[in-house]
């Protein structure tokens, strides 16, 4: 190989070689980017959670769920109790269509959800079953479910 030719190969590979790296960082920036707003949205979510109406409907759910009828559904319980459901059925759709990762939501919220779901299936069960045919009642909750 003459070394017109050799040259032309060796640029080739410093050619590819250059836009593998370029590949590998525009990769890890996106990966970052990502993280960088998976956090900021996981801080506010973090932070409704923690705010006095999402603590105080909790703490309702803990102190006065045996006065309430599970029979009657969702739409049986106080108003900040059914915004506590759609905080966690919001957050469920979040974390299943892996807009934040599970991992620090389990961390964080994971027994919470958890004993939240346990207190309040027998009145998302009994909305399922309350509900009009037509609105797919099976899928009511289902993401707070999943959570």
């Amino acid at each position: 190989m003459d070394t017109a030719a050799t040259l032309a190969v060796l640029a080739l590979l410093i050619s590819l070689l250059s836009l593998f790296a370029a590949v590998v960082t525009a990769r890890r920036q996106a990966l970052l980017a990502q993280r960088a707003n998976d956090a900021s949205a996981l801080v506010e979510l973090f932070r409704e959670y923690r705010s006095q109406p999402l603590a105080s409907a909790r703490r309702n759910v803990r102190d006065h769920i045996k006065e309430w009828a599970p029979e009657n559904g969702v739409e049986g319980l106080p108003d900040d109790v059914r915004y506590l459901l759609w905080f966690f059925d919001n957050l469920g759709v979040l974390v299943a269509h892996g807009v934040v990762e599970s991992g620090p939501v389990i961390g964080w919220l994971g027994g919470s959800a958890v004993s939240m779901w346990d207190l309040l299936q027998p009145f998302i069960l009994a909305e399922r079953t309350n509900r009009p045919r037509g609105l797919d009642p099976n899928r009511y909750q289902e993401y707070f479910e999943n959570l």
